[in-house]
């Protein structure tokens, strides 16, 4: 994907409705989110009042059939530079691991660290990785913000920017669901709709933690996926969806795919390799 300067929509298109402003409940904003006609009902109540967006181009049709997209590239400019960025910062250890956050490191100490520490690495998180001028300039691209407004049918409330570091490290699923490596299946509930911009900035291969997805899951589940706990077993997805439903999502440094946070989902633990991501999150309402 190339760059260019950052534009704002149509101040219409742009300026933010009462009801996203009124900042429903997060508990309410969950529940919508868990049925795709609510959800729609949201963005329509969003668009009240502006003017409707041109038709949908190949790639947003793509994005509502199946919930992902896939090869959206970083530039190989803007994926030096983030990677420079993720190279010279320092990381924390886990997701609100309260004794793993206390350490902070270069991604290439992370064994040494281990070591001196006593310590099982399995995740790194950049704290405000929007400091870094390319991620910030991703985030706020014309032609990002114009493909979720299109997917929306609205602009988008601002965009929440995470980029982590996956370590190949044994581990048990608890040790790893414990530091929020997501390693079962389910889907998200970051307000009521969201889609997320994902881009790989080391090579990914099958063993070095490849995302994994159910394509067309954003709006097909059962009633009980709906209303019950949004992280299922690989048994149940399988039993529900077919063994070969399924798509393991491998690429080179810089490969970015964008998907709806409604699709089932899960990441794969790295068995060799680690994993840099980067993610950038844009949801209907704040």
């Amino acid at each position: 994907m190339s760059i260019t300067a950052p534009k704002k929509l149509p101040e219409s298109i742009e300026k933010a409705s009462v009801l996203r402003n009124s900042r429903l409940p997060r508990w309410a904003q969950r529940l919508m989110g868990r049925f795709a006609t609510l959800r729609a009902l949201q963005a329509r109540i969003c668009r009240t009042g502006r003017p409707s967006l041109p038709p949908v181009e190949r790639l947003s049709e793509s994005l509502r059939e199946d919930g992902i997209y896939l090869g959206f590239n970083l530039s190989p400019a803007t994926h030096k530079s983030i990677w420079e960025f993720a190279d010279y910062e320092k990381c924390h250890g886990g997701f609100g691991h309260q004794q793993l956050a206390q350490l902070s490191f270069h991604h290439s100490e992370y064994k040494a660290v281990e070591h001196a520490h006593g310590v099982k690495l399995l995740i790194a998180h950049y704290p405000d990785p929007a400091r870094c001028p390319a991620i910030r300039k991703l985030a706020n691209d014309a032609k990002v913000s114009e493909i979720v407004a299109r997917y929306f049918g609205v602009a988008s409330a601002p965009p929440v920017c995470m980029m982590w570091w996956s370590f190949p490290n044994a581990a048990t699923t608890q040790e790893r669901l414990s530091t929020s490596q997501t390693v079962k299946y389910h889907y998200d509930e970051f307000g009521i709709w969201a889609v997320y911009f994902n881009f790989y900035l080391t090579a990914v291969d099958e063993l070095s933690g490849p995302h994994v997805c159910i394509p067309g899951t954003h709006v097909k589940k059962t009633m009980g996926q709906k209303l019950w706990k949004s992280s299922r077993s690989d048994r149940e997805i399988e039993r529900t969806y077919g063994s070969k439903r399924s798509i393991v999502i491998t690429g080179k440094g810089g490969f970015g795919f964008i998907e709806d946070a409604a699709c089932f989902h899960k990441a794969t633990p790295p068995k060799s390799k680690a994993r840099l991501f980067l993610q950038i999150r844009y949801p209907l309402v704040s």
